[in-house]
């Protein structure tokens, strides 16, 4: 069978999909990939090497221009049309809308979607921001209607989608998120029992920035200046992205030690000993996951997707979002009792090992895609 995966992020396509793009080979299926062309976030070279066939094309993931969307939509129906795929599989809003509706047009015969988050689109609550959610709701249930099933990775979010009449109850089915290639993210190194707090992912509002770098200035004020705080990720073109200048701002005292975007996430995880993730709102956040593979604790949000993550005072714990004095309060359990980064560390890993390794997350997919 030819099928076919369309994204709007080359990075994600590799770090999110790669695994299952490489099982359905593995199965006898021929596998094809849209993504953007003049994308510095991912080389599709690695998936070309791995014997997929990318198909690239101009693609905005973020712009709101409808001529350029309605270019993009048809170059992706020319590309559905010479591939002749019996099967599509789109993630990330615009993937799913004009990828679903070019896919019908294109008379594929099975078509599915993965809603990884809501997104900005979704958390936005200003007047402009709930006419561009109505707008888009519309869309998603347009687009969706000609879907098998589509995937979610929280309940949250599929009831969300449910109770705002975008899409019919009986096509919607949970997944454990994107799973985590538990042979990949493997700690080679002993944990580090020094409390380093580490925060990865790209640098907008939304991951909680401003609240990690304000929880770690209380936390340096009250226990010295032995306790280390990194951040890791690259700016975005998301409305709320960051720049070098708005988060050299916020850390003006260099409390964080900004990294930059990284391309060996393992590595920078084996430098760390507590995952730190204030996020506002995710599907299921996959850094939070690969961390937890690198037998790391976890502090994040009480928020949809999130909180998928954490079993209270057994892997980690839950703090209520925007809430920097929760958070603080938090990491300094670390910083007083070391004991529980290792103890933690280890949970962590059983319920990598229990819900989200990729293999059974894969295999999820597979057998509701009847591939």
């Amino acid at each position: 069978m030819k099928v076919l995966f369309i994204s709007a992020d080359t990075r994600s396509l590799i770090q999110f999909r790669r695994d299952l793009m490489l099982d359905l080979k593995k199965r006898g299926h021929e596998v094809h990939a849209i993504s953007p062309n003049k994308d510095q976030r991912g080389d599709p070279k690695i998936l070309e090497n791995d014997g997929i066939k990318i198909h690239e094309i101009s693609f905005n993931r973020t712009g709101m221009n409808p001529f350029k969307d309605f270019t993009t939509f048809l170059k992706m129906a020319k590309v559905i049309r010479e591939v002749r795929p019996e099967l599509v599989f789109s993630f990330m809003i615009k993937p799913v809308i004009y990828g679903s509706l070019a896919a019908y047009l294109s008379k594929v015969e099975k078509i599915y979607s993965l809603i990884p988050g809501v997104g900005h689109v979704f958390l936005n609550g200003s007047f402009k921001g709930k006419i561009l959610r109505f707008v888009v709701a519309r869309m998603y249930q347009c687009a969706l209607f000609f879907n098998e099933k589509v995937f979610f990775q929280n309940n949250d979010d599929r009831k969300l989608f449910i109770s705002h009449s975008i899409l019919n109850e009986k096509k919607a089915f949970k997944v454990n998120g994107s799973g985590v290639n538990m042979d990949l993210f493997c700690r080679e190194k002993k944990v580090l029992e020094r409390p380093v707090f580490l925060l990865a992912g790209r640098i907008i509002a939304e991951k909680g920035i401003k609240e990690y770098i304000e929880a770690a200035r209380k936390v340096k004020k009250k226990k010295g200046d032995g306790v280390k705080f990194l951040l890791a990720g690259g700016f975005d073109k998301n409305p709320t992205s960051y720049n070098q200048k708005t988060l050299n701002d916020l850390n003006f005292d260099d409390t964080v030690e900004y990294l930059g975007d990284q391309k060996d996430m393992k590595k920078l995880y084996e430098e760390a000993s507590v995952y730190v993730l204030p996020s506002y709102r995710e599907g299921t956040p996959r850094s939070t996951l690969e961390a937890m593979s690198m037998k790391m604790p976890v502090i994040t949000t009480d928020v949809p997707g999130c909180r998928e993550t954490v079993r209270e005072n057994i892997n980690g714990h839950l703090v209520s979002l925007h809430s920097v004095d929760e958070l603080s309060e938090k990491m300094e359990r670390f910083v007083e009792d070391c004991s529980l980064i290792e103890k933690m560390g280890q949970a962590s890993y059983k319920i990598v090992e229990e819900k989200f390794d990729v293999k059974k997350v894969n295999q999820t997919y597979i057998r509701e895609m009847r591939l």
